[in-house]
């Protein structure tokens, strides 16, 4: 609903311009957002009533409305501002008239009628009509009008109608009530055999009820009196105009009882026709109007309806009253007074002169009013009138506010057009223009050729008509805008089916139209126009035809010149140049027919003539043409590239030389050297209607479905049409017809137009450090270049669902080496703030559109001295170098939260200063260094309840500094974890698992303390399957801890060591008082060696079947196994002991190693070297191996795994767990080592009981 003033006040404006300001902020996005219209409805008539008695609803607004096929009544909703439609799916064919009660709480009572069809009625306010079955009594149903009685009871009881004369039959009837039950009834005599009704035959065009229950008809025989319901079957009386017509009569409502009314009567006898308005004050009834005369001169316009009220009444009996008239050339209100002197003070206001807050007159164009009618409410000695009328285009609201002391108006009339909610337009043109997307005007130009703005603030202006008044049957085809300093040229043309066209043009927005003129005073079709965007003065234009010509002008599009040089059967669009050195330059796109005639041809002196170029251009049809604004980026080879949207997809032409050409490099080609080149990756060859590129972002280009395409789809390219993505439809309709995109002239968005209204986008190609909009999403983001977060305290916030893609070997901000080539994000001087949820997150990938490749783009990372900030919240890395690189900003934090970093050439996360690091619930896998790697100490690091996988030499690796495990998953990783540095870490409750396939691994935990020693945490851990050992530690001191930690063999290979102590003195204890919580070495080559000085102390440790050695105790290394007054509590387990096996060996000969109450099995001295093992347990301490008391990491809550079924199963088992919400599952097989042997499953699946079959068989089809 747009709001209009004859006058408004500055500070009025400034408040709408920061509304605008904020709403487009807040409601804009990245992905297609609905403008809300332009609507439009091709109105029959409207009604209002008045609040109902509670007064939840201030009044009642109906219409009935059509879109050229479909009609139907519509009801205001309150709540959303807009028109709901009755029965979308069923329109009410031939609906015509309404009415409803404007008095007496009775507003949600509606009647309206449907010529040649049926009457209706509705008691809630238009949610719902009931048909009144008037066939079922008489069959002249040619309904003219509808009318209410006005009543305090039943108001649903009561209607008349008046149709037109279908031969010998009445033309007046009654809907009633009679025995309780409702019917029909003849309106009028005869009756009891008297006389004929003299109205019986005549045409009755409006009837009126006064407050007692009379009836007044306007007829094409003067005006008829009734006495009204209770005496029905009387005949009407003859009362004024006889013999003229009466196509309008209008009871004043008198806020109470009253009886006056004003009618309108044509006068035709002798030509020409004029028109009189006429009123009968209280209790004349038309014995002696009086003729109203504004300007003291006869109101000589065609009336088709009247809405009149006596605003106020003093003391002298003065009646001051205003009349509403819908004409076929306006809205007119005229407002008087009466006494016993006569009428006075006649003021008369045209409606469609009062300006618009933006300089426009909304019915300077849409003058032919259908229908008008009112309500009011008073207040503080004041009365608002508020009319409603009806155009074929649009529906208006007239607010007229005067004091009920003096009358004087307050104030200004207002108008409001309130169209939204009805037929949304076709719109088959459009155009922006503006430097600031506050300040940016849409105009669109639709198939009735109606022009509309507005400011992306989803409120519409009717801003002119695509043709001049008095023409039928015109169909718009398209609009185009410049703006020159404060002048705002607009370029608009249609056409109509016999061959003909126009252009209209204003240079001052569309406060002023004139039709152009053509060379030879021919009227063409005119399929395009544009402007010359690189003339300063805005005098060239151009113009497509579609009779083989094309046409230019030199004066802002007021006069036209034929062009010379080619044939065509179509020419399809007209684009000039937008590079300003290419000043002249325009381009045309046609079909061909007959295969004869060109493609597209090229202009260099505005339009004078023209030259093909279309050398290996594809398909039979270009529809339409765009280029790029400037040349290429930092070295980049853009070459000024020319699109072509085809009927068989993208071509591109490069209309100048390459940079290294040896005698002109970057000049032009010649036109007959220019060739293009078919663009199909990841959009293939669909039958295309529209491209653009943006102004801004010389590789960034947008592609639509043609018109007759079915289903719309939208394509953007960020790398010159190299590759492209298809963008979500957004708020778009599935089963909408795109007509045309347009592109901001600032490259802040892009609109489309479509049959069913006009959507927007923000815009969605980010390069460098230029962006403006630290807001991306929800919706689709491309980066084609380094983007940099560059204004201080200002976060860029990513809101999910939001796909942010970058280009792959194209960095618009560098040149050089193909590593240079890769885009990044960076957070320089403010913090990046990702808001993804678990239903719509933020995914960041390469804009592949197929065989995305690790490495693709560089990653989100961190440059800079000063600190900011990155915050990553259900977020999705993939196909980076590095998911994110931290190389600056010692106190930055990076905090990361169920996100996903996969694919990555190098490293999940690469933390190169001394930043703070939280990683939780997250999942690495696919990277080839590592999946968290920290090559500079952080100031503290937490990775938990994370899963990290297949991430090459590290899973995680830290140099030292604050740094926490804790219920982390690592599998397939050379090393899981990695620790350099002296402070003192914590892993605990982690599962660790080697690769399962032949590749080397080292060490599930390796921890190196630096001088100082490390004090290590290892608490609760599992670690299988590595090739060189489970632990290593090295440095560590005696405040370092082991404890219930578990370390198992491979299921290919056994481990060497499960654990290794280099100098290191660490305590290797189990849990005294829990069973569970011991630590296990199992499997190993050797469960334990010491060197280099280690010393370290072991409790309650088990040490099961390592094949050489359960502990090798090296040369100077004394461990504390156990003594007399600090049992040692191990269990050592060897089932198949061999020759060379020991439970305890001592390399040190010149002492004994004491190993004191321990458990031994086989308890044999040749099982030990050096050592004193006796006393001994006889029964064992650590008697069951339980689970290990490992939590599990990143398992959705809501998910419920019943027990395979069978088990044991031969040959095939069923796997079956219930999903309470759709999510993507993934189901592995892994061993009891924990190392995974066959991927079972990967897919997105709805809530529910899935079930799996597993045929025993590993990744290999080997039996397991």
């Amino acid at each position: 609903m747009s709001k209009y003033k004859i006058l408004m006040a500055a500070v009025i404006a400034c408040i709408i311009a920061a509304y605008s300001i904020a709403f487009c902020e807040q409601e804009l996005t990245h992905e297609w957002t609905n403008l809300n219209g332009p609507y439009w409805v091709s109105g029959a008539d409207v009604a209002c009533g008045t609040h109902n008695y509670d007064n939840t609803v201030p009044w009642y607004r109906y219409l009935i409305g059509g879109n050229g096929n479909d009609i139907r009544p519509f009801y205001w909703d309150h709540t959303f501002e807009k028109w709901n439609g009755w029965n979308d799916y069923d329109p009410l064919p031939g609906a015509n008239k309404i009415i409803s009660y404007n008095s007496d709480h009775h507003g949600d009572f509606a009647f309206c009628t449907a010529y040649g069809g049926d009457a209706y009625k509705t008691v809630n306010g238009g949610e719902s009509w009931t048909s009144l079955g008037f066939g079922d009594y008489f069959s002249n149903n040619h309904f003219n009008t509808v009318e209410v009685k006005f009543t305090t009871a039943n108001p649903e009881r009561t209607a008349f109608v008046g149709t037109a004369h279908n031969g010998n039959v009445p033309t007046a009837y009654i809907y009633h009530y009679s025995g309780g039950n409702p019917t029909w009834d003849r309106l009028g005599g005869p009756s009891n055999g008297g006389n004929p009704d003299p109205m019986f035959g005549k045409d009755v065009y409006d009837i009126e009820c006064n407050h007692d229950g009379r009836l007044f008809a306007g007829t094409s025989d003067g005006i008829y009196y009734h006495t009204g319901e209770s005496n029905y079957h009387d005949n009407w009386t003859q009362q004024a105009f006889e013999d003229h017509e009466v196509l309008a009569i209008e009871d004043v409502n008198c806020r109470e009882i009253g009886d006056q009314q004003l009618a309108e009567v044509t006068y035709s006898a002798t030509p020409p026709v004029s028109h009189k308005l006429w009123y009968s004050p209280e209790g004349d009834h038309f014995r002696s109007p009086i003729e109203i005369t504004p300007d003291n001169s006869s109101f000589d316009h065609e009336v088709y309806d009247l809405a009149a009220i006596r605003c106020n009444e003093d003391l002298n009996n003065t009646q001051y009253i205003s009349c509403y008239a819908a004409t076929s050339d306006g809205l007119y209100l005229i407002h008087f007074k009466y006494n016993e002197s006569g009428l006075s003070a006649l003021e008369k206001y045209d409606i469609k002169e009062i300006q618009t807050v933006d300089g426009f007159y909304p019915m300077q164009y849409d003058q032919q009013i259908t229908g008008v009618d009112y309500t009011w409410e008073t207040s503080a000695n004041i009365i608002t009138v508020t009319a409603l009328c009806t155009t074929p285009y649009s529906v208006y609201q007239i607010t007229e506010v005067r004091s009920l002391e003096t009358d004087q108006l307050i104030g200004d009339l207002e108008v409001t057009e309130c169209v939204d909610g009805t037929y949304k337009s076709n719109v088959v043109g459009l155009s922006l223009v503006g430097d600031q997307l506050e300040s940016m005007q849409l105009f669109t130009v639709t198939d009735n050729g109606l022009i509309k703005g507005e400011n992306l603030t989803k409120y519409w202006s009717t801003v002119g008509k695509a043709f001049e008044d008095g023409q039928t049957d015109q169909i718009g085809t398209d609009i185009a805008t410049k703006q020159i300093g404060e002048d705002l040229y607009i370029l608009a043309s249609s056409k109509d089916e016999h061959g003909s066209g126009t252009i209209m043009y204003t240079e001052d927005g569309g406060l002023n139209w004139e039709k152009a003129t053509f060379e030879n005073d021919v009227t063409p079709v005119i399929n395009a126009v544009d402007f010359d965007l690189t003339t300063f003065e805005g005098y060239y234009a151009y113009a497509a035809g579609f009779d083989t010509k094309a046409w230019y002008s030199s004066d802002n599009g007021g006069s036209w010149l034929e062009s010379d040089g080619f044939e065509n059967t179509s020419l399809n669009d007209v684009f000039s140049d937008p590079l300003p050195s290419r000043e002249g330059y325009a381009y045309l796109a046609g079909s061909l027919g007959a295969e004869v005639g060109i493609r597209v041809a090229m202009t260099e002196n505005y339009g004078v003539d023209w030259t093909p170029i279309e050398e290996d251009l594809g398909g039979t049809a270009v529809n339409q043409l765009a280029k790029c604004a400037g040349g290429g980026n930092a070295g980049q080879d853009q070459r000024q590239g020319l699109y072509a949207a085809t009927n068989y997809g993208v071509y591109k032409a490069n209309l100048c030389k390459p940079p290294d050409d040896p005698e002109d490099p970057n000049g032009p080609y010649d036109p007959g050297d220019i060739t293009w080149n078919h663009k199909t990756y990841g959009i293939g060859t669909p039958n295309l209607g529209s491209i653009i590129v943006d102004p801004n972002n010389s590789f960034g280009v947008l592609a639509a479905t043609a018109p007759s395409e079915e289903e719309p789809h939208i394509w953007a390219s960020g790398d010159s049409g190299r590759s492209w993505i298809g963008l979500p439809l957004g708020d778009i309709p599935s089963d909408c017809h795109i007509n045309k995109l347009a592109a901001c002239r600032n490259g802040k968005g892009y609109v489309v137009g479509t049959d069913k209204g006009v959507f927007y986008i923000k815009e969605i190609f980010q390069c460098g450090q230029s962006f403006t909009d630290y807001t991306w999403g929800p919706g689709t983001i491309i980066i084609n270049g380094d983007a940099f977060t560059e204004v201080p305290n200002n976060p860029l916030t990513i809101i999910g669902p939001c796909t942010v893609y970058f280009t792959y070997g194209l960095n618009l901000t560098h040149s050089g080496s193909p590593d240079a080539n890769k885009p990044m994000l960076y957070a320089t001087n403010s913090p990046i703030d990702v808001e993804g949820t678990a239903e719509d997150p933020v995914v960041f990938t390469s804009c592949r559109p197929t065989d995305k490749t690790a490495g693709d783009w560089e990653g989100l990372g961190k440059v800079g001295s000063t600190n900011a900030d990155i915050s990553l919240n259900h977020c999705n890395i993939e196909y980076a170098a590095n998911g994110i690189n931290i190389t600056t900003g010692s106190t930055s934090e990076i905090d990361i939260g169920n996100s996903s970093i996969s694919n990555c050439s190098d490293y999940g996360v690469y933390i190169g200063a001394h930043a703070t690091l939280s990683v939780n619930h997250c999942h690495f896998e696919k990277m080839n260094s590592a999946g968290i790697y920290m090559s500079t100490y952080p100031t503290s690091a937490t990775i938990s309840n994370s899963r990290i996988e297949d991430c090459g030499n590290y899973g995680i690796y830290c140099s030292g500094g604050e740094f926490t495990a804790s219920t982390d998953t690592l599998f397939d990783n050379k090393y899981g974890i990695l620790y350099e540095g002296d402070d003192g870490p914590t892993i605990s409750y982690c599962r660790i698992f080697a690769p399962s396939s032949s590749v080397t691994s080292y060490y599930g935990i390796y921890v190196r303390g630096g001088i100082y020693g490390s004090n290590v945490q290892i608490l609760g851990d599992y670690i299988a399957g590595f090739g060189q050992g489970g632990i290593y530690l090295e440095n560590v001191t005696s405040h370092g801890l082991v404890s219930y930690t578990s370390v198992y063999e491979g299921s290919m290979y056994s481990s060497i060591y499960g654990i290794y102590c280099n100098n290191s003195s660490v305590s290797i204890l189990g849990d005294p008082d829990a069973d569970e919580k011991k630590n296990v070495i199992q499997g190993n080559d050797y469960g334990i060696w010491l060197a280099s000085t280690s010393d370290p102390k072991i409790r309650r440790t088990k040490f099961i079947d390592n094949i050489y050695k359960g502990i090798h105790i090296a040369q100077g290394c004394s461990p504390d196994l156990g003594s007399f007054n600090d049992h040692g509590n191990n269990s050592f387990i060897l089932n198949n002991p061999g020759q060379n096996t020991y439970h305890v060996y001592n390399a040190n000969n010149n002492f004994s190693i004491n190993a004191l109450y321990n458990y031994w099995n086989p308890l044999s001295s040749w099982l030990f070297h050096n050592v004193t093992y006796n006393p001994y347990l006889s029964n064992d301490p650590l008697p069951r191996i339980a689970p290990p008391s490992w939590q599990t990491a990143n398992l959705p809550e809501d998910l419920f795994l019943a027990r395979a079924y069978p088990n044991p199963f031969n040959p095939t088992t069923m796997i079956s767990f219930n999903l309470i919400s759709s999510q993507e599952v993934s189901v592995r097989i892994y061993n009891i080592m924990g190392q995974r042997i066959r991927d079972l499953y990967y897919g997105y699946e709805e809530a529910g009981v899935i079930s799996l079959v597993w045929d025993g068989k590993d990744m290999n089809g080997r039996p397991v």
